[in-house]
């Protein structure tokens, strides 16, 4: 599924915006590294302003992957063992909502994981979410844009965001699946993808051409882009315990999320009277 996604935010004078993507968190599991994500809610309720936004970035919880969900799912169970497995996830995710519910509200949206549960009343988990914390279902892929407005003044900060699907064991091969975002969507700001468990902002440019409104001339102008893999909150090598990511060789990640904050920036050259939004990330 696909879905545009536009949200309206005001912005008192000097004020900017948060963002913060989070997900891969697989909080049902022992693997889950409970300290790292009870401390991170931690700040977000004690640190974070009333213009920190999220965005869940799937699998909040860890039951079901999209392949285990047609063995679960097969025709064939009895009713009676569907049910119970409803009983399960519905157990889990209400666990989950009552972790995040003073993000309700700050929600920029929820994105669909490929470890989600679907209900026999036709909902996902993810959706579920999304619906508890008054934000938007966003599907699998995504284009959101951030009205933003602070003295008059108006900028647009545009996010694709996508769970992501492949892995890879090189630093190289994760950007360039986030990259394949910016070729279906050349010229958004950010592009969010979770899913391989890793943490980082990578900048990258491309060009606009732009008029000026007073003048009418055209403008090159380099437009700054972030690339962006928004990190996990479980670990990989456990003394006695086996993980996908033990089981296949693959390197420990860095956990936890990274932030992003949006200035908006006005300035004057010649004749000309410009605004942009000013993104800068903390990782």
């Amino acid at each position: 599924m696909f879905n545009l996604h536009l949200l309206n935010i005001k912005l008192p004078p000097r004020q900017s915006l948060k963002i913060i993507p989070f997900g891969d968190i697989h909080r049902d599991v022992e693997l889950c590294d409970t300290e790292r994500w009870h401390n991170f809610l931690r700040r977000c309720r004690h640190e974070d302003d009333a213009f920190t936004y999220y965005m869940l970035m799937g699998d909040p919880n860890d039951f079901a992957s999209t392949s285990e969900r047609k063995i679960l799912l097969d025709p064939k169970l009895h009713d009676s063992t569907v049910k119970k497995l409803d009983r399960i996830a519905d157990a889990d995710t209400e666990r989950f909502l009552s972790e995040v519910k003073f993000m309700k509200g700050k929600m920029i949206g929820v994105v669909a994981g490929n470890h989600q549960w679907h209900f026999q009343d036709g909902f996902n988990s993810d959706q579920h979410i999304a619906e508890q914390l008054g934000s938007k279902y966003l599907g699998e892929i995504s284009y959101t844009r951030l009205a933003l407005e602070q003295n008059g003044r108006h900028v647009v900060v545009d996010i694709v965001a996508a769970h992501g699907k492949a892995g890879g064991k090189c630093a190289g091969t994760t950007i360039n699946q986030v990259d394949d975002l910016r070729r279906i969507f050349p010229v958004a700001d950010l592009y969010f993808c979770g899913h391989d468990h890793k943490r980082g902002v990578w900048p990258e440019s491309t060009l606009v051409v732009q008029i000026n409104n007073q003048t009418g001339e055209m403008a090159v102008k380099q437009k700054r882009q972030l690339l962006c893999r928004t990190g996990s909150f479980l670990r990989g090598y456990v003394d006695g315990q086996d993980s996908y990511v033990s089981n296949r060789y693959l390197r420990p990640t860095e956990l936890g999320t990274i932030k992003l904050e949006v200035k908006i920036k006005r300035t004057r050259k010649n004749d000309a009277d410009s605004t942009m939004a000013d993104i800068h990330a903390h990782v």
